[in-house]
């Protein structure tokens, strides 16, 4: 099964919602919820993939598996931009920082 497939899975049991409702929720067809949750769909466009993460309050990221961050304020995009919009002096101490907490991970979790 696809991650986004299981994402999709996912937050409706962990919202607690019928597809009905996400379909009304995403301005989808049931059908087309369905059909996305058992991959007999493929390839939902940006827009789709957009509409299905603002009704969850997800990243595009989390949605489709590239993350495991549901907040969609924590995304690469993001990062990306506050560091371009960052000035010199800040971007060193941030890459400084982030270097300082990569080196504190183990198997991916902080010590």
């Amino acid at each position: 099964m696809s991650t986004f497939a299981q994402r999709m899975i996912e937050l409706r049991q962990e919202k607690g919602y019928k597809k009905a409702e996400v379909a009304r929720g995403t301005k989808l067809s049931r059908s087309a919820i369905t059909m996305y949750e058992n991959e007999t769909r493929d390839n939902p466009t940006l827009p789709i993939l957009k509409q299905i993460a603002s009704f969850y309050d997800v990243s595009l990221d989390y949605l489709t598996g590239n993350s495991n961050i549901k907040d969609k304020e924590i995304s690469n995009t993001t990062l990306t931009d506050i560091f371009s919009n960052l000035n010199d002096n800040n971007k060193i101490e941030l890459v400084k920082y982030a270097k300082y907490l990569l080196g504190e991970q183990v198997n991916g979790e902080r010590i």
